[in-house]
Formats: C-alpha cells, structure tokens, sequence
C-alpha cells in the first residue's frame, strides 16, 4: 500500500483536540497515510513528536471578515424565511455600535455587502470570499508551501476560521484535493460556513442533511459521515485515573458523591455563576438534612471562560465545591485563541467518569456524559439577577440544533430552583427516573457510532479521496 501525504490545516486552535491530541495520528499511519500538521495555532505540535509546518503567516484581505459576517446574516435571514423560524435570528452576533473611524468605515461596507448581497446573490457571497483571498500575498505564499510540501490531500481541521481560506484556495489551484471537518453539532444553523472545499466530513446522517438542508449548493456525493474524534477518548482506558488518585488530586472527600457542574462562556450564559450557586445552596441544604455530607460539586469552568464571576461563589462553598479546571492556555484575548493542552483530554475523561450527573446550561456535555452512561440536567429557568432583561435561558433552550433531540426527556429539565433538591434525591434514590432511551436516542441521532470508530473512518476516506 503506497504512501499518501496529507497536510492537517490547523488554522487555529479548536481543531487540536481532534487531530493532534487524539489517537487521530495513530489511525492515520493504520490507513497509510503520512501526516504532516499545516499548523497556524501557537501550540507546538513538534513538542510533543508530531511533525508541523508552519502556515505562512496569515494576512487575509480587509474585505473578507466583513463579507464573512454578511454572509452569516444573510444565511440567517434566509433560513428564518425559508423554514418560517424567527428562532435563527437568536444566532446573530451583535457587534455593537462602531467605537472609532475603523469601525465606521468597516460598518458602511458592511451595510454596502448585506445591501448586495441579499436576497437570491447571497450565494455570490462565499465566491467572493474565495475571490479576496486569492489576490492576497497570503494566497501566493500558501501555493509556494504547497508547492514544496508536494501533499496528496490537504485537510482542514473545521470549517469557521477566514485564516482557512486562503490555504484551501491555494490548493484547489494547484489541484490538490481538499475537506473539512464540522467541527461542532451547532456549526449549521448558524451558517458558520467559510470555506469552501471538496469534500465536507460530519458527525451523522443527522449532519449530513442538515448540510444540504442549509447550504443546498453542496451535492450530497461530497459529504461523507464519519462520526467525530472528540468523543474517542471515552473509550480510551489508558486516559482513567483511580478514583483514590483522581480524588487526591483534586481533595476530593471520601464517601461522597459527586455533581458535575458544567460552566458555560458569558456569552452564552452570563448568569452561569448562578446557578451554580443555586446548585451549591440545595446541596449543601440536603447536606444538612442528612446530617452527614452526602454530595459534594466539582466544577468545570467552561475552557474558555477565564473570567472571575464564579469566585464569590468558590470562595462561599468551599466546604462543597471543588474545581477540575480545563488545561487550555490563553494565547491571545478572542476565544479561538485560548486552546486546549494535551493533558485536557485526561482532565475531561476523569471528571466526567468520577462524577455520577452534570447540571449546566444547555450544552453537548449531555453527549460526554451519556459515553459514560450518565444523565444531563439542563437549567430551565432565569436567576433573579437576569432582571428580566434581554437574555433568557428560554431563548438559549429554544435554539435550533437543541430540536434535535427526539424526546424532551433526553435530559432532566430543572425549571424552578426548588426543583434541583428534588432533583438530586429523586435520582439517586431512583436511578431508573432517568429516561436513558431518550438521552441515548438523541446521542445517536447526533453522534455516528460507534464513537470510537471516527478517526478510522476520517482516515478511510481521505486516502479514498487523496
């Protein structure tokens, strides 16, 4: 079997857990294939035995961040019209009113772009995207990398970044074929689409037709379901610590069950610190009642929330709540620049596995934690300190991607704070309160399986492809 080299475009740092700290190598040298990481993250990828080039150093065109987020919205709008949802809208980024004379003029082409290319030419919108990177410097060094490096496939890790641009353009001008990941199961409906390759791989069927669904230029001959990585290491034994070591490492308390909560990014869910107030007040108040400490919370912040909100919280509980924080360095201010470390992966599997249920704002930890065999609950209502304001956690669980689930009782719903206590008693009195057929159907209509055979049938394909 000959040899096929694949440059891995990593073009920033939310595809290195998938590709780099996976066993995504590992299945690739299986396939016959050679991989060599197209590595625009900070992290190196050399440091820990895998062999990177480093991306020309990117220099997109002025233009193309605004059509990008033309593009969006008008992607957004359409699906609103054509699907008679509002509930698309609740995507939209709000940037706010332009601060200096760069913001101005960059929202006068805004207005321009959303202006032209409304209505049936939003489809000229990513031409035009592919159209800017190619005049760029970026373009002609990506074609000069690609014309030393000699690769069979270029494979770029997800689809957001406008850094991906330029380097799948250069290879498809010197016809070298190229693909994509979706990278997340909320990536679709919110037209997150930026670049425009060969060949899309997804996680489902589920995907597959959300893909035609939202972008019905894409023929359905080149996508192809694969299942994703991020759920492999639920399989991978070698990543468990015992739970004496896990729980010293942690000052976990012997004899105690614990409750994962699961943070969220501020943008999500600004009022994310209470709830988990909520959930340390009926905690510890069932505490109490028995006398004896039967639960304790560990706390994982969401990666890249590097704010201080929870700490009045931390520093009120510290009796219950211990934390398990995420291994991701900060390499820049903007979130696609604070990137996991290979020692996450062990972090995630161990909090997961050495806690028995998660409560957060609605997120795919619901999925981490049925790989387990373990239930999800879902806050469902608005903290006091939300004043009514804008931001609703109603809006949040209203979102598009979460129709996805074929029951309602995939996850507990906590719709009232007095419902948490309640809560936590009903289920380890009673595991069997837990629909595990709903939860389990919803992980697999979103989730191809089995979850450990992703990186093989990524792998498979592209040497097909290559």
């Amino acid at each position: 079997m000959s040899t096929k080299k694949v440059l891995i475009l990593i073009p920033d740092g939310v595809g290195l857990r998938n590709f780099a700290f996976s066993n995504f190598v590992k299945r690739a040298e299986e396939a016959g294939l050679e991989i060599v990481y197209w590595n625009n993250s900070s992290f190196g990828l050399a440091d820990i035995g895998l062999t990177e080039v480093k991306t020309p150093k990117p220099r997109p065109h002025f233009l193309t961040d605004i059509v990008k987020r033309v593009k969006i919205e008008n992607y957004i709008d359409w699906y609103a019209e054509e699907f008679e949802d509002q509930a698309f809208h609740d995507y939209k980024f709000n940037a706010g009113k332009p601060s200096s004379a760069k913001d101005r003029v960059k929202a006068a082409f805004f207005s321009f772009f959303k202006m032209y290319l409304a209505g049936d030419r939003r489809k000229q919108s990513q031409p035009l995207i592919n159209v800017l990177e190619r005049r760029t410097a970026y373009f002609r060094d990506c074609v000069a990398q690609l014309q030393q490096l000699k690769p069979d496939y270029v494979f770029c890790s997800n689809q957001r970044p406008i850094t991906a641009v330029a380097p799948i353009e250069a290879a498809k001008s010197l016809g070298i074929p190229t693909g994509t990941f979706i990278f997340s199961w909320d990536n679709l409906p919110k037209a997150t689409m930026v670049i425009d390759p060969d060949h899309y791989f997804v996680w489902s069927d589920y995907m597959k037709k959300e893909l035609t669904k939202y972008n019905p230029e894409i023929a359905p001959e080149r996508i192809t379901v694969t299942g994703t990585p991020q759920f492999e290491i639920y399989r991978d034994e070698a990543l468990l610590a015992n739970k004496e070591q896990f729980s010293e490492r942690h000052q976990l308390k012997p004899g105690v069950r614990y409750i994962c909560f699961s943070g969220d990014d501020h943008t999500t869910s600004p009022y994310d610190e209470y709830y988990l107030r909520d959930l340390a007040e009926s905690v510890r108040e069932i505490n109490e009642e028995a006398g004896v400490e039967r639960f304790g919370i560990l706390f994982r912040r969401c990666p890249v929330d590097k704010s201080r909100r929870y700490d009045p919280v931390l520093d009120e509980f510290s009796d219950l709540i211990r934390a398990a924080d995420p291994k991701w360095e900060a390499a820049g201010e903007v979130w696609n620049q604070i990137m996991p470390m290979p020692a996450d992966q062990e972090m995630l599997v161990n909090t997961v596995y050495h806690t028995d249920i998660v409560f957060n704002v609605g997120s795919s930890m619901v999925f981490d934690f049925y790989a387990l065999g373990k239930p999800c609950c879902y806050f469902n209502y608005d903290p006091a300190e939300a004043g009514g304001g804008r931001w609703s956690v109603k809006t949040l669980n209203n979102f598009i991607h979460f129709r996805s689930r074929p029951s309602e009782d995939a996850v507990f719903w906590i719709n009232d704070k007095k419902e948490i206590k309640a809560r936590i008693l009903e289920y380890f009195a009673q595991p069997s309160s837990w629909n595990e057929q709903a939860t389990k159907a919803w992980y697999e209509l979103v989730i191809h399986q089995p979850i450990d055979r992703a990186s093989r049938n990524i792998c498979s394909k592209i040497r097909e492809l290559a």
